[in-house]
């Protein structure tokens, strides 16, 4: 019996929709139902966290500057400009006139920490600065030297203007040394520098610290293309004298004739010992060509060290044992040998060499240096007392005044840092007290994890609802070849309503959110976050009164957009 032929058959597509029909299911609309949680409670618990959390970032920071003294003196008003005050009048140190001129312009901030500096600077007319305006740079630039060389120059020019030849010709006289001295310390400065860079060639040839060394005396270009000027032109023989006759630069000189090319002078060494040996088999002298040969050149091979590798001592050995030696194979090997082994032996003291002497030249050179500064401060003062200074016991006394000046500075900042330390453990106790509490009613109010969740639902829902419609037409007529198609619908169709069913729950979850966020009684909440709020808006009033570079507008904007929102 054919079973199919008796038995009412449902057409196949219809059979695979009824397994699990969900096309009437309602999908909520996420666009709407997604702002469920936007309502008063809900914002204020967000705002309040996320302003809070930046205050507290903000009020940490500032504290840890204020607590560094180094930081503070960046960051503070009082400290950046007592330091500026303390710069003008250390640069214009040796013009009083200039520095009194313009330390003037600042006795406002004098007269709050320091009045008797007020009244001191006071007393002096700037216009009295003003007349021996054209040598303020000079005198205000001894520390450094290229600008002091160029002025002289033109201080030089500007002397023809003093009618008095008396006057004129002492003025110039001490520039004319002024200028000498300066140009030295120059070349004292930019040799001291190179000095100290001699570490960076330790690894070359030796002879490059000996044409260093002569170079700062010598001048002119050397072989790594470095041009120096040369103290020669100064005619300081002592200097010269100093130098090279000190011990550690004697045994660096020393070395670069006997280390020069170590390499180049043992391989050289080695040929002559295997010439030598020609003539000997095993134990044996067999035979003297070699050994001949080699006497009758002595004189050139020691040319060859003296020319090729400067090694003077290797060159007088090879000749005073000439006639000494004479022909003897054996004793000539033992005398090469001995000078390979020596340059070996030599070698590692060539790095302990290099550094005594880099130190002693340089300390040599900065002592120089001290002395030449010295005298031209001498000359500098002398400038000044022919044009008429300020006695040195004024300068003395706005030194020690300018002193009491920081020590005020300190003392108020001492004061406003234990002001700080009060509000801040005020400050620090309901920040504690206030936000754990708003953070866990963010946090039982969130809807993140649902609104993650129907994400990525929705996803799926969308493209089902694409291209399902794009499946169920193309089964126009039952037939087997479109039965996978129909199990695969089918299947999707039963994914789909658990997807939808999820979802479903997932926005039932979100609503009581909705309502118990809404019935949540806040008053209390508010009060605190308020009260909170008003102690960080009288930290940014203090941090803005005691005038730290520091930008607080934006966040005195946001806390008092804040209040506005939520606080009328």
């Amino acid at each position: 019996m054919n079973l199919l032929k008796d038995q009412k058959r449902e057409n196949p597509v219809n059979e695979a929709l009824a397994v699990k029909d969900t096309s009437n299911d309602k999908v909520p609309n996420t666009g709407s139902d997604i702002q469920l949680l936007d309502n008063p409670n809900t914002r204020f618990l967000e705002d309040s966290v996320a302003l809070i959390t930046r205050l507290s970032h903000r009020f940490y920071s500032i504290n840890v500057i204020i607590d560094d003294d180094n930081k503070l003196r960046k960051y503070a008003y009082d400290y950046r400009r007592l330091s500026f005050i303390k710069n003008i009048f250390e640069t214009n140190i040796n013009n009083p006139q200039a520095a009194l001129f313009r330390l003037s312009q600042h006795i406002q901030f004098m007269e709050k920490y320091n009045k008797e500096l007020a009244q001191l600077v006071a007393q002096y007319s700037p216009a009295r600065a003003e007349q021996n305006k054209q040598f303020i740079d000079l005198l205000s630039s001894q520390n450094n030297n290229l600008k002091l060389y160029a002025n002289v120059d033109i201080l030089l020019e500007n002397t023809e203007k003093i009618e008095d030849e008396e006057l004129k010709t002492k003025i110039k006289n001490r520039l004319m040394l002024i200028k000498k001295y300066s140009e030295e310390i120059s070349t004292l400065n930019y040799d001291m520098d190179d000095v100290m860079h001699w570490s960076f060639y330790v690894h070359g040839d030796i002879i490059f610290f000996r044409e260093r060394t002569e170079a700062y005396f010598k001048g002119g270009t050397t072989g790594d293309g470095k041009q120096f000027m040369g103290l020669d032109k100064f005619n300081d023989e002592k200097l010269k004298k100093e130098v090279f006759e000190g011990r550690e630069v004697k045994i660096l000189l020393i070395l670069s004739q006997y280390l020069h090319n170590i390499e180049g002078q043992r391989n050289y060494i080695s040929k002559l010992v295997d010439y030598i040996k020609q003539d000997i088999q095993g134990d044996v002298w067999v035979r003297a060509d070699a050994t001949r040969m080699f006497y009758y050149n002595i004189g050139k091979y020691a040319d060859e060290f003296r020319n090729t590798y400067q090694n003077r001592f290797f060159a007088d050995a090879l000749v005073k044992n000439k006639e000494k030696i004479g022909e003897q194979p054996f004793a000539w090997i033992r005398l090469l040998e001995k000078m390979s082994k020596a340059l070996e032996d030599s070698a590692p003291k060539k790095n302990m060499a290099i550094e005594n002497a880099k130190n002693y030249i340089y300390n040599i050179f900065r002592r120089k240096e001290e002395v030449l500064r010295a005298l031209v401060e001498k000359l500098e003062f002398q400038i000044r007392q022919l044009l008429g200074g300020v006695d040195t016991s004024v300068i003395k006394r706005i030194r020690e005044e300018m002193k009491d000046m920081e020590k005020a500075v300190n003392k108020l900042w001492k004061k406003r840092r234990e002001k700080l330390g009060e509000m801040g453990v005020s400050i620090q106790d309901k920040n504690n007290d206030v936000l754990p509490k708003i953070e866990r009613l963010e946090q039982m109010f969130s809807i993140v994890p649902e609104a993650d969740r129907i994400a990525k639902n929705y996803k799926p829902l969308v493209e089902f609802g694409k291209h399902s419609d794009t499946i169920l037409q193309g089964i126009k007529m039952p037939s087997m070849k479109h039965f996978a198609h129909i199990s695969v619908l089918a299947f999707d169709f039963a994914r789909m309503g658990d997807i939808t069913k999820d979802v479903n729950e997932t926005f039932k979850v979100i609503k009581q959110k909705d309502e118990n966020s809404k019935k949540q009684d806040l008053a209390e909440t508010k009060k605190s976050v308020q009260e909170l709020i008003d102690m960080y808006l009288m930290f940014i009033d203090w941090v803005r009164s005691v005038q730290l570079y520091i930008d607080m507008k934006t966040l005195s904007e946001n806390v008092h957009k804040f209040r506005g929102a939520y606080y009328g």
